[in-house]
C-alpha cells in the first residue's frame, strides 16, 4: 500500500476537526465538527471539488488549509478551503500524452511548495519529480529528476528540518533511492546521497525528526518474507552514515509500511492485521526494538493521514495514522494502553546526539582513568568511572596496552579530524568565493532592477501620452460617427424621396400609357370620321353629277 488518496484528518488551533476524503465518483468531500462537541457538527459535510483525480492538503500557522489537487482533465491547481472558488493552475499537460499523479503540498512558514509526478504514456516506466513554490508573490517551477519505480510502491516523500526541505526518493538503478535538500533560505537544490542501496527494496519512506536524526523504513523481500526493515543516520553530523538495518517486524504477505510516529529520540510503529493493532517501540541510541505488544479492537481500523496544531502526542511527525471507524473517526491514542506505551523515558528522550557515544567513548574512559582524570566530569558518569577504576587497578598491565592503542587510535582520528577541518575550511573558503560572486551577481542585478524600473517608468509614460492620444482619436471617432449617423437619416430621408418620386413617375407613366391608347383611340376615330367624310363627299358629288344630268334632260 502506498498512502496515496488516504482520507486526511486535520485540527485547528480551535479543536476544529476536517475530514478530506475522495468518494467514489471522484469527488473531494469535506466534513467538519467541533472536538470538543462532537455531536454538535457531524452533518456539516460538503462537496469541495468534482472529478479529482488526486489531492494533497496541508494546514499553515494561522489555520488556513490548502489544497493541491489534480482535475480529470490532467490539469494541476491550488486552491483554499476558504475561497474554494479562487484556483490556480500550477501545471497544465496534454493529456493525450501525459499524466500529472502524485501531488504533495508543504506549507512552511508563509511558503507554499508543491511536488507532483509527470508519466509520459509513451514512456510509462519513466516518471518525471517536479517542483513549484510560491515565494515573494512569484510561483517558480523547476524539474528535480526522472526516476523509475515499482507499481505500488511509494516514488517519493517529502520532511523538513530547520530551513530545509528534504525529499527522498528512487532512482533509475534498482534498489538504489537518492536524498535531495532544497534550501529554502536561497531556493536552491542540492543532492546529499544519490546512492543508498536497499536490497531487495519493495517498498520505503524517510523521515527527519525534531533533531536531525534521519530514519529509512522500509520493505525488503528476503527469503519468501517481507521484512520492515530500520535504518537511522544523524544528520547533524557530516561523517555520519546509515546504521545497520534494524528488523522491525516480518510478515509474509503484506507489503504495506506500518505507521510511525516519531518525537526526539523516541520511534514508534503501529501496524494492523485485521482488527489486531501491533505496536513497536525504538530508540535511536540504542538501534533496537525495545517493546513490542498487541491490541485488539472491536470496531475497524482506518488509516488516515494526520495534521495537527497542537502540542501533545498528536502532532509528533508522522507518515499516517490509524483510526477507528466510528461517525466521528476516533484517534487509537485515546485507548488508555495506547497512552501507556506512548510514554517514554524523559531522561533518554532530553539527551542529545554525542558523537562520542559508542566505542570512542568507552576508549576516551580508559584514557581518563589512567591520565589522572577520574574525578573529573567529563562524562557526568562518576558512579561508571569508579567501577571501572578498581577493575582497572587489578589490571594495571593490560590498561597500559589499552591506553596504548587509545592513544594510536585517538591520533588516528585527530588525523582525520585535521583533514576533515582543513577540507571545510577550503570549503567554507569556496563558499565565501561564492558569495562575493553572488554579491557582485546581485548588485549586476540590483543595476539591471534599476534599469528596468526606468524602461518601465518610460513606457508608462510613452502609454500615457498614447493612451491621451488614443482618447482624442475615440473623440474623433464619435464626432465622426454622429457625422455618419447624420448622413445615414439624411440618406433615409432622400431614399424615402426617391421612393416617392419613383411612384410619382410610375403614375405619370401609366397616365402616359393611357394617353397614347386614348390617341389612338382618337385618332382610330378620326381616321374613320374621314374615311366617312370621303365617302359622304363622293355621294355628294354623285348626287350634284345626276343632279346636273338631270338638267341636262
Amino acid at each position: 500500500m502506498i498512502h496515496k488518496n488516504l482520507p486526511y484528518i486535520i485540527k485547528n488551533s480551535e479543536n476544529i476537526i476536517y475530514k478530506f476524503n475522495l468518494d467514489s465518483s471522484h469527488n473531494l468531500i469535506v466534513e467538519s465538527y467541533n472536538d470538543l462537541d462532537p455531536n454538535a457538527n457531524v452533518n456539516n459535510r460538503f462537496t469541495y471539488k468534482q472529478y479529482v483525480l488526486d489531492y494533497s492538503v496541508d494546514m499553515d500557522d494561522k489555520d488556513k488549509i490548502h489544497i493541491a489537487f489534480i482535475t480529470e482533465d490532467g490539469l494541476l491547481k491550488y486552491s483554499t478551503l476558504d475561497f474554494p472558488n479562487i484556483e490556480k493552475t500550477i501545471s497544465s499537460v496534454q493529456s493525450k500524452d501525459y499524466k500529472i499523479n502524485y501531488v504533495t503540498i508543504k506549507i512552511i512558514s508563509s511558503d507554499i511548495h508543491i511536488f507532483y509526478m509527470i508519466q509520459s504514456k509513451y514512456n510509462v516506466d519513466k516518471w518525471s519529480i517536479h517542483h513549484s513554490f510560491f515565494h515573494n508573490n512569484l510561483w517558480i517551477s523547476k524539474k528535480l529528476t526522472e526516476i523509475s519505480f515499482i507499481k505500488n510502491s511509494l516514488p517519493y516523500n517529502i520532511d523538513f528540518y530547520k530551513n530545509n526541505i528534504y525529499i527522498f526518493h528512487s532512482t533509475n538503478i534498482s534498489y538504489q533511492y537518492c536524498i535531495q535538500k532544497f534550501s529554502i533560505s536561497f531556493s536552491l537544490w542540492s543532492t546529499i546521497e544519490n546512492n543508498i542501496n536497499l536490497m531487495n527494496c519493495q517498498n520505503a519512506e524517510f523521515f527527519i525528526n525534531e533533531t536531525g536524526i534521519g530514519i529509512i523504513c522500509y520493505n525488503s523481500y528476503i527469503n519468501r518474507s517481507i521484512n520492515t526493515l530500520l535504518k537511522f543516520k544523524d544528520f547533524n553530523v557530516n561523517s555520519s552514515a546509515w546504521s545497520d538495518d534494524l528488523l522491525a517486524k516480518t510478515n509474509n504477505f503484506d507489503f504495506s509500511l506500518p505507521s510511525i510516529l516519531y518525537n526526539n529520540d523516541a520511534l514508534f510503529l503501529f501496524w494492523k492485521e485485521n482488527n489486531t493493532l501491533f505496536l513497536g517501540k525504538s530508540f535511536y541510541k540504542t538501534a533496537s526494538l525495545i517493546e513490542i505488544k498487541s491490541i485488539t479492537f472491536k470496531n475497524i481500523i482506518v488509516s488516515c493521514k494526520y495534521i495537527a496544531k497542537e502540542t501533545s502526542y498528536h502532532a509528533y511527525k508522522n507518515n499516517f495514522l490509524f483510526f477507528i471507524s466510528i461517525n466521528p473517526l476516533n484517534s487509537i491514542f485515546e485507548d488508555n494502553n495506547i497512552k501507556d506505551f506512548l510514554k517514554v523515558d524523559t531522561i533518554r528522550t532530553d539527551q542529545k546526539f554525542n558523537p562520542l557515544n559508542g566505542p570512542l567513548k568507552e576508549t576516551l574512559k580508559i584514557i581518563a582513568k589512567n591520565s589522572g582524570l577520574i574525578n573529573k566530569t567529563i562524562y557526568n558518569d562518576s558512579d561508571d568511572f569508579e567501577n571501572e577504576n578498581l577493575e582497572n587497578e587489578e589490571k594495571t598491565d593490560n590498561s597500559k596496552d589499552e591506553v596504548k592503542d587509545c592513544m594510536d587510535y585517538q591520533n588516528n582520528k585527530i588525523d582525520y579530524l585535521q583533514d576533515t577541518l582543513n577540507s571545510k575550511n577550503v570549503e567554507i573558503e569556496q563558499l565565501k568565493t561564492t558569495i562575493h560572486l553572488r554579491e557582485d551577481e546581485l548588485e549586476k542585478f540590483k543595476n539591471i532592477i534599476i534599469s528596468k524600473e526606468n524602461e518601465i517608468e518610460q513606457l508608462k509614460n510613452s502609454f500615457n501620452l498614447k493612451q491621451n492620444d488614443l482618447d482624442k482619436s475615440n473623440t474623433n471617432l464619435n464626432l465622426k460617427n454622429a457625422e455618419i449617423e447624420h448622413l445615414k437619416n439624411n440618406l433615409k430621408s432622400s431614399e424615402a424621396e426617391i421612393e416617392s418620386l419613383n411612384n410619382s413617375y410610375s403614375s405619370l407613366k401609366n397616365l402616359a400609357s393611357e394617353k397614347d391608347l386614348l390617341i389612338q383611340n382618337l385618332y382610330s376615330q378620326i381616321q374613320e370620321l374621314e374615311n366617312k367624310n370621303i365617302e359622304d363627299v363622293q355621294i355628294s358629288k354623285k348626287k350634284s353629277f345626276i343632279d346636273l344630268f338631270k338638267k341636262d334632260h
